[in-house]
């Protein structure tokens, strides 16, 4: 820019920032007076459109404001090649700058000519020192419609930006006549609810905003945000001839008119872009067409019932299928994700398909067709994969991911065998984001590749800093590596020390936190520093109303198993768990985790035990408990002792109405058995029960663990015996005396008297012998026939240092077996009772056994 006298206008930060109610910085220009203000981020942009799309933007919102500043800064210095530098980088990773002081990250490149933003025209050249009249407030005239409303800057650089708003303060129009027989408000509060609305959009404050249109709703208004309309006349339904204009003229325009074909982004409604794209399909390029895919998941969710184009649609899938083959690396990958993407909405669609709807349609190409397309894009992309740039790896192998499809190719490799060949050459060229999809895509369909996962460990050592990785980016990375089960303790310790260093963990999300403290326990990586930080991060917060209960039963796990001593952090939970309404929202995994978190780690907190055995009680049934969580809740409350005899009944009686407990295995029995033991509470019937299952399956027990059992059950039946049946027991105790009383040689003479092999067995086998018998004369005693004992069975030997380290009263140990002692067979068996996959190698078997109880 020029001076009218020729000499440059020579632009600097201002020495003393004017600082207004939002902090509003001034930018200077020394010749003219004339001036700028800069937002909050330090800058002269406006964000506009929808909000960032973080798998086509690779930058976080903190990064684009530091460079479209850092662009502002080369630019007032002259800088202009550096500036462009930026700005192409920008346009790279996703962000689109506007002339008119604009910048959208949604995937769309269009700038509407209404929405001017800070444009460059506009100066202050009529105030003195740069700084405005009204500061921030300052009241901008934008023209509407009626004229006769004014339209307010409100300073955000939200989503919606800046609207033409009609005399009532919002942009929805009236449709009907309002009926004061169902709707119960009056149309001058109908109209300041919906600019109410608008403003908490505005504001991000989208549970705001929702609860403002559920109120609406419930007295009888009706509201289309995608057309902009509302009415209250009894009607819910918006015909295609009421929509507003700009929207009528999308879906009913010629585009041959115009010779242009509709941007996609700027389409409402599905419907829009069927057309826009039907109407044009002679003459559409692939990049149109991906286009279209990338918008069809969005639209999906907020289509309304009414006007359908399934012939449209058809033609159109047609049309992307003749010539999918020779799409690109970008129109691939893009046309790829859209049909992940729909899928993906498909299945969380909680309304039914109508008969000739999309979803209909779109079910039948993409869900019952799902492995024929994806395989036959499967090997369409491999050919070319070479040609990728690392977003287009990522997105190929993020759109597989979110199918949990790994489609086999001809040469019986798969397509995460070639994207993990091309990527690891190009790790130097991945940014942050990049390399935490990829990653996690790896490990989401349980594509084992150890030298991808060992290359970028390796490459993000030896990086200088972590600085320009997202907590999500951080959060993702270390999730894969734990969860895949692959050690690279450098990395761990790389990722740790970067968030300790960090002065504070305001910008990772609660399920951020969540998944790192969860790794690093998973992974057996110690870090208590790391722990700390987290925790004192966690009970500084307000509140912890945006921790889900997964995330919650996740971090005090994971501190338990950690070992790290946090008494702040459990209390913290606790009496937030304790505080809440309901328990509705858990999970009976949640629950049972949480529990057991607090019962190992010996941490007391009655009210959390009582508000979750009150919750389980007042529960219809117990069908949605897992044996696991019954086991493991039973035992944290024995552990705790903490006395709930309503609870214990409870389990009991579910568990004595069950068919069968072929879902229980020695572990679930064990444990069961010993809480009821320790908690004092007889139910004989369970006890029963416990046993009945028990026999004739004597290769899942080690012979302590059939001492234990015959122990805990035996005594509570004790319990209840009058003074005649304990002389009873005495006798049949010397009898069969408890096996920890009795020598190796004591134990061999009440084998022979049994007429049982003595010789050839080692010590473990000769006591698991004699356990048996012992464990046959007691279910004899409760009329069990049908345990029986072979003359040459054998048990399954554990190391005789770790038994000899077990308690007989506390199975804690019990609560993660060590299935490396069972076999192959075994192994499958326990898969197949859990409904989990059953093939894979033996160290395969054990680490899904080991991923299913652990969490």
């Amino acid at each position: 820019m020029r001076s009218s006298n020729g000499s440059s206008n020579d632009y600097i930060l201002a020495t003393s920032i004017q600082q207004y109610s939002s902090s509003t910085i001034v930018l200077q220009k020394t010749d003219d007076n004339n001036s700028t203000e800069l937002n909050e981020f330090g800058h002269d942009y406006t964000q506009i459109g929808g909000p960032i799309d973080t798998y086509l933007c690779t930058l976080s919102e903190t990064e684009i404001h530091e460079r479209i500043r850092t662009r502002m800064h080369h630019k007032l210095k002259r800088e202009y090649k550096e500036a462009d530098r930026i700005q192409e980088e920008l346009k790279q990773c996703g962000v689109i700058l506007d002339r008119n002081r604009m910048w959208r990250a949604d995937g769309s490149n269009s700038f509407p000519q209404t929405q001017l933003g800070r444009s460059r025209s506009v100066k202050s050249s009529n105030i003195k020192g740069g700084a405005t009249s009204s500061g921030v407030g300052q009241i901008r005239k934008l023209s509407t419609s009626s004229g006769s409303y004014d339209n307010r800057d409100r300073g955000t650089s939200g989503k919606r930006g800046r609207q033409q708003l009609n005399e009532y303060g919002h942009d929805y129009t009236k449709v009907g006549e309002l009926n004061k027989s169902i709707c119960t408000l009056s149309e001058i509060e109908i109209n300041n609810m919906l600019r109410s609305r608008m403003e908490c959009r505005i504001k991000r404050d989208y549970q705001q905003a929702d609860m403002i249109l559920k109120e609406l709703e419930q007295c009888g208004v009706a509201i289309s945000d995608n057309a902009k309309l509302w009415r209250a006349d009894g009607e819910k339904s918006f015909p295609l001839d009421q929509m507003s204009e700009n929207i009528k003229s999308l879906a009913l325009s010629n585009s041959k008119s115009t010779n242009k074909i509709p941007r996609m982004m700027d389409c409402r409604t599905l419907d829009d872009a069927i057309k826009a794209i039907y109407d044009n399909l002679d003459r559409v390029s692939p990049r149109d067409i991906s286009a279209f895919w990338t918008v069809v998941p969005r639209l999906l969710r907020h289509q309304e019932r009414g006007v359908h184009l399934v012939p449209q649609l058809e033609a159109i899938f047609l049309k992307t299928a003749d010539q999918i083959h020779s799409y690109g690396p970008q129109d691939l990958t893009t046309t790829t994700l859209g049909f992940a993407k729909t899928i993906q909405a498909l299945q969380e669609s909680k309304r039914g398909y109508g008969s000739g709807s999309y979803e209909e349609y779109l079910h039948g190409i993409l869900i019952t067709q799902r492995d024929a397309v994806f395989s036959f894009i499967a090997r369409t992309a491999v050919p070319i994969l070479h040609q990728f740039q690392p977003r287009y790896l990522k997105d190929i192998a993020y759109a597989y991911a979110l199918l949990e499809f790994v489609p086999k190719l001809d040469d019986e490799s798969n397509l995460f065998d070639h994207i993990a060949e091309k990527s690891i050459p190009l790790l130097g060229k991945f940014k942050p984001q990049h390399i935490s999809i990829t990653v996690w895509a790896f490990e989401k369909v349980k594509a084992s590749h150890p030298k991808l996962y060992e290359k970028v460990g390796d490459h993000i050592v030896m990086l200088d800093h972590l600085d320009d990785f997202a907590s999500q980016a951080l959060s993702n990375i270390i999730w894969a590596f734990a969860k895949a089960g692959v050690s690279h303790p450098d990395l761990f310790k790389k990722v740790a020390d970067h968030i300790i260093s960090l002065e504070h963990l305001n910008d990772f999300k609660p399920q951020e936190l969540s998944n790192i403290v969860w790794s690093y326990a998973k992974a057996k990586v110690s870090h208590p520093n790391l722990f700390n930080k987290v925790a004192d991060h966690i009970i500084t917060r307000q509140h912890l109303n945006d921790f889900k209960p997964q995330e919650l039963a996740n971090i005090v796990w994971a501190f338990e198993k950690a070992n790290v001593s946090h008494q702040d952090l459990y209390k913290r939970v606790g009496d937030h768990v304790f505080s809440l309404d309901h328990l509705n929202k858990f999970q009976p995994q949640n629950l049972s985790n949480i529990l057991i978190a607090y019962a190992k780690a010996e941490v007391p907190h009655h009210g959390l035990f009582n508000k979750v055995a009150d919750h389980i009680v007042s529960l219809e049934h117990l069908n949605d408990f897992q044996p696991q969580d019954l086991s493991n809740t039973q035992y944290s409350y024995a552990k705790a002792q903490v006395s709930h005899l309503d609870l214990f009944n409870k389990v009991a009686d579910h568990i004595v109405l069950l068919d069968n407990l072929d879902d229980y295995n020695e572990q679930h029995i064990s444990n069961l058995a010993w809480a009821y033991h320790k908690a004092g509470v007889i139910r004989q019937d369970l006890n029963d029960k416990l046993i009945d299952a028990s026999v004739g399956r004597k290769e899942e027990f080690s012979s302590w663990k059939l001492n234990n059992l015959y122990h805990w059950t035996s005594s509570e039946k004790e319990g209840i015996q009058n003074q005649e049946s304990v002389v009873d027991q005495k006798e049949e105790e010397e009898e069969y005396p408890d096996v920890s009383v009795l020598s190796v040689d004591q134990v061999k003479d009440k084998l022979r008297k049994l007429g049982l092999p003595v010789n050839g067995r080692n010590k473990e086998q000769l006591m698991s012998s004699y356990s048996w018998v012992r464990f046959q004369h007691a279910a004899k005693e409760m009329e069990i026939d049908d345990l029986t004992l072979d003359d040459d069975f054998s048990w399954d030997i554990v190391d005789q240092e770790e038994e000899e380290g077990k308690e007989e009263d506390d199975p804690d140990a019990s609560i993660q077996e060590d299935f490396s002692l069972l076999t192959v067979v075994q192994l499958k068996d326990r898969l197949r009772n859990l409904g989990l996959p059953v093939s894979g190698r033996k160290q395969e078997l054990i680490d899904r056994l080991n991923d299913h109880f652990e969490l």
